[in-house]
């Protein structure tokens, strides 16, 4: 029963930090940055996780500007790709990061999903002489096309 609540809570916190995380990285981050849609202003964060170290996450996004002074070789040459652009300190405490990563691992499942989803259905529409395009119409190949 002990085990049940806790799990309980685990929801409930995840589900907090998820819906903090994303409106984090709305109020924060989006104007710089996407999540699978390519570079912006920023780059693309999707695989940030995988791409770089946790705890280097969190203290790039607490202090972006103490990181680029003090050397730091991966800040240093995100700063030099996006001339023109530094990272802002934007005051984020170490929850307010942890926050926003889990919202982006969040996002990245989804995405995938919704990526998996749809190469699916066009493997079942093309087994059915349609085709999806990506504005989501269908086009219904006629049936002598299919026969060929």
């Amino acid at each position: 029963m002990r085990e049940a609540q806790n799990a309980r809570n685990n929801r409930a916190e995840i589900v907090k930090a998820l819906s903090t995380g994303e409106a984090l990285f709305l109020k924060a981050c989006a104007a710089c940055h996407t999540v699978g849609e390519g570079d912006k202003v920023g780059p693309d964060l999707a695989g940030v996780a995988q791409r770089r170290p946790r705890d280097w996450l969190i203290r790039f996004m607490m202090e972006p500007d103490v990181m680029i002074a003090g050397g730091d070789p991966v800040a240093v040459a995100l700063d030099r790709r996006y001339k023109g652009v530094t990272m802002p300190n934007l005051s984020l405490s170490e929850t307010d990061a942890a926050d926003i990563l889990t919202y982006l691992a969040n996002r990245e499942k989804l995405l995938a999903a919704q990526q998996e989803k749809a190469r699916q259905a066009n493997t079942h529409a093309a087994h059915v002489g349609h085709h999806i395009h990506t504005d989501g119409s269908v086009h219904e190949h006629a049936p002598e096309a299919r026969r060929r």
